[in-house]
């Protein structure tokens, strides 16, 4: 796919371009799913109880909100804030899916939170300063490709789990 503007004639979505665009809608996959199901999916698979699956929701959110301010600690550090963020992200994903010690989970939710979020102002960052004359063509266009991610997330994750796809996760 060959974008161009203007007649300057420069490549705007380039193989990087697609690569940081590609990252960014995994984000928003594992972001969205994760927000739209995993609790939900705590009380009816895992027989968590409604009120700390409830607990749990609202400190994930905290951690969320959380995430804003420690951005602003990232210090620039764009490509590793993104790394560790992803990487703390499935780490947390997976104990909250598999712990049903409520200590730890209240300890892990919040971490989940920061994580799912804290990627998003430093991929941003990184695909303006991959293509800085044509950043907003270039913001457009990754955020077009991530968003199929958080559109289609809430509306696959469910449906395949009930469909028994992932059972072997239970």
């Amino acid at each position: 796919m060959e974008v161009r503007r203007g007649g300057k004639g420069k490549n705007v979505f380039n193989r990087t371009m697609a690569k940081v665009s590609a990252i960014s809608g995994g984000e928003m996959w594992g972001t969205w799913g994760t927000s739209s199901w995993l609790f939900p999916f705590l009380v009816l698979y895992d027989w968590v109880p409604e009120g700390e699956s409830e607990v749990l929701f609202v400190l994930y959110a905290i951690g969320q909100v959380a995430s804003v301010f420690i951005n602003r600690l990232s210090l620039r550090r764009d490509v590793t804030t993104v790394r560790v963020s992803l990487v703390t992200f499935v780490v947390s994903l997976t104990l909250v899916s598999f712990l049903r010690y409520f200590p730890l989970l209240y300890a892990v939710s919040p971490i989940l939170g920061v994580s799912s979020f804290l990627y998003r102002p430093p991929t941003d960052s990184i695909i303006v300063r991959m293509n800085r004359e044509n950043a907003g063509t270039s913001m457009g266009l990754a955020n077009a490709v991530s968003q199929v991610g958080s559109m289609i997330a809430p509306l696959v994750v469910g449906p395949s789990y009930l469909s028994g796809i992932p059972n072997w996760l239970s």
